[in-house]
């Protein structure tokens, strides 16, 4: 880290400054204010506040784009084995280049290469709890980028406009001394209050897919502080290859630990070709977490005749003081609790969805 460090104060920050507690002679913030921003970071801790876990930035920078982008790179920088997203630069027709944040030459990525000026519609941002790990650009046609940096098995945000006729003329980034940790990009005024959107793992869902109950369940003032305070994702998945009618079996591990009642580690879904899909939070290194001992371990699985025609057509969750489990029931009047082995599905209330 002391060599990091070191190397790093031979690397600017670049982009228009903005005053900050850090930089009180840059550029004043209220500038800013003319503009509306959405933006998107994760276990930010904010200037003034107690610093114990996550991020923070010192450099605040803005740039405006080129009117003509017609390519987009990414640099990065290696931090304890990790690779990080330090800078973006963007080209214009005429090759002039315009820069934020640090660069580094020698380890950076083309995300974007178009004959035609590149619309910006947002980004796709993949976060662990300390920055930016890796960004790919949503494109105006609904398309998307090839993705810089790391982002395979580790927690994603959008940011975008709200009308399908926005595209990103302003960007701005929050730094810390040596990566990227808040991304911001300008918008139109919305109608409503904007809020951070879903933090999803591993992957993003399309928007036309519904998922009644998530924020309030994010929302609740009863989640345990620990998902708070790390800022959990919500876990998504398909069915293997998104086809009900090759759903096989159901697989639930149960793992209970000698300071929690238990804890729903993974939901497998395996079909007929022997594809798999998996609901589930992997920690680095593709372990999941063993904060706890682990006292006792249940895994429970329930096949499913989905070739036959055998549907899910309704799952309910199970609850004590937290989440215990779901039931699913199919169309075929079958019934399956997974509760790991306790049999609370007998007492404890349930939340439906048919």
């Amino acid at each position: 880290m002391y060599k990091l460090l070191q190397s790093m104060r031979q690397t600017t920050c670049d982009g228009h400054r903005v005053q900050s507690m850090f930089e009180p002679d840059a550029m004043p913030a209220e500038l800013l204010d003319q503009k509306s921003w959405a933006n998107v970071s994760r276990t930010l801790s904010l200037p003034g506040k107690l610093f114990q876990r996550g991020c923070r930035f010192f450099y605040t920078r803005m740039l405006v784009l080129p009117s003509n982008p017609s390519a987009v790179y990414v640099s990065t920088i290696d931090i304890f084995e990790r690779r990080y997203v330090s800078g973006l630069r963007f080209s214009d027709g005429n090759s002039k280049d315009f820069t934020i944040g640090f660069q580094h030459p020698r380890q950076e990525e083309l995300l974007a290469q178009q004959v035609t000026s590149i619309q910006i519609k947002g980004f796709d941002v993949a976060f662990d709890q300390h920055g930016v790990r890796g960004i790919c650009i949503l494109f105006g046609d609904g398309t998307q980028s090839y993705w810089a940096g790391e982002y395979e098995n580790i927690p994603k945000r959008r940011v975008q406009g709200y009308a399908e006729e926005d595209t990103v003329t302003h960007l701005m980034g929050g730094f810390d001394a040596a990566k990227l940790v808040i991304i911001a990009i300008n918008q139109d005024p919305p109608s409503w209050e904007p809020t951070m959107s879903t933090l999803w793992y591993p992957e993003i869902p399309t928007p036309d897919l519904l998922f009644p109950g998530l924020d309030a369940t994010i929302n609740n003032p009863f989640r345990p502080s620990s998902s708070v305070e790390q800022d959990l994702p919500a876990c998504f998945a398909l069915f293997p290859n998104g086809d009900p009618s090759k759903l096989r079996r159901i697989i639930v591990k149960h793992r209970v630990h000698s300071k929690d009642v238990l804890k729903i580690e993974y939901v497998n879904m395996a079909s007929i070709d022997k594809s798999q899909s998996e609901l589930g939070y992997r920690r680095a290194g593709g372990r999941y977490s063993t904060e706890y001992d682990t006292n006792r371990i249940y895994v429970q699985s329930f096949l499913i005749d989905g070739p036959g025609g055998e549907r899910i057509e309704s799952f309910s969750t199970l609850w004590t003081h937290a989440l215990v489990g779901f039931e699913i029931k199919t169309n075929r009047g079958r019934t399956a609790a997974f509760t790991g082995g306790t049999g609370i599905e007998n007492k404890a209330p349930m939340s439906s969805l048919a």
